[in-house]
């Protein structure tokens, strides 16, 4: 049987953006990290992290940016309603509008059955993953399962990220943004034959404030979950033409391209730079952008890499395909 592949990809950013300077001159005093000033934030946030600005949008627009993502990938892919077989989407809180518990609340939204009901999904079942940052790649973990039992033909993942201002500023040295992203896998190999995956989950890191101070166990566990999916799959890390991770920091790939003897050309951060952080729709981003840009050519492999908060460590081999 050959390997099921990631056969469409396309994202939504925000038209509303704000540039560093103006982000952490709006931030709540709650939402600052103890022991430095607005003006020191921006600093190591713009000159020495590199972020340009973060995107802004609110929860009640995801149906609607979902429902053009959704169109735009019917027209362009081919692809028909009843051939989606499975809907996997990326976030435990699939409610972006209204309370269901709610007696007096006019409307409420459920995602995955918003683009059921929207799109005549009807062979569709629906998955809610919550790994938080880690979902994507841990939904195409279940889909592969799915497609290996011949189960299921195409599956469609959905994720998305908005975040309250105040949390935007992640562990102090990670902006966050807002965005959307759809993926289509398929049994039809396409232009990416998903190869492999392999993670790391436990409790070792529980909470977004141990990212700085277990820094070093985060980079050394990653690099472990890496290292492992190369190994055995008969590969060297020489082989491996790209890493496409989150975009979360330039200067911690300097501590995992050490450890893994890895050139940071080598390592797909552009996106870190214009929005930061997405949560798991950077993912989606990222892997979009690499296809765009033509960064892998025929029998390329790359590496989608991705932690959770919680803590997992997640790691998903692809090839191109000619």
């Amino acid at each position: 049987m050959s390997h099921p592949g990631i056969t469409y990809s396309d994202y939504y950013l925000p038209d509303h953006s704000v540039s560093i300077e103006q982000f952490i001159l709006d931030l709540p005093e709650s939402g600052m990290p103890q022991g430095v000033n607005r003006k020191q934030i921006t600093e190591i946030l713009s000159n020495i992290m590199g972020f340009q600005c973060v995107y802004i949008d609110e929860r009640k627009n995801e149906p609607m940016h979902f429902h053009k993502l959704l169109q735009r990938y019917f027209l362009e892919s081919g692809s028909r309603p009843e051939e989606i077989d499975l809907l996997l989407y990326t976030d435990g809180d699939s409610i972006s509008m209204g309370n269901p518990w709610s007696v007096t609340d006019s409307e409420c939204v459920n995602i995955p059955y918003f683009v059921k009901r929207e799109f005549k999904l009807d062979n569709a079942l629906l998955l809610n993953v919550e790994v938080e940052c880690a979902a994507t790649l841990v939904a195409v973990r279940i889909a592969r399962s799915m497609f290996r039992d011949g189960s299921i033909r195409k599956a469609l993942i959905l994720s998305r990220n908005f975040f309250p201002y105040d949390r935007r500023l992640m562990g102090g040295a990670t902006v966050v943004s807002d965005g959307v992203g759809i993926m289509e896998l398929s049994t039809d190999v396409g232009d990416y034959a998903i190869v492999d995956f392999t993670s790391i989950a436990d409790g070792s890191i529980s909470r977004v404030s141990e990212y700085n101070t277990k820094s070093q166990l985060l980079v050394e566990t990653g690099a472990k979950v890496i290292s492992s999916l190369t190994a055995r799959n008969s590969l060297r890390l020489s082989d491996i033409s790209l890493i496409i991770p989150q975009n979360t920091t330039r200067i911690g790939w300097e501590r995992y391209c050490k450890i893994l003897d890895y050139p940071m050309n080598r390592v797909f951060l552009s996106n870190v730079f214009d929005g930061g952080h997405m949560g798991d729709v950077d993912i989606i981003r990222n892997l979009t952008d690499v296809h765009r840009q033509g960064l892998l050519t025929a029998g390329d492999f790359g590496i989608a890499y991705a932690v959770g908060t919680g803590t997992t460590w997640a790691a998903l081999l692809i090839q191109k395909q000619g």
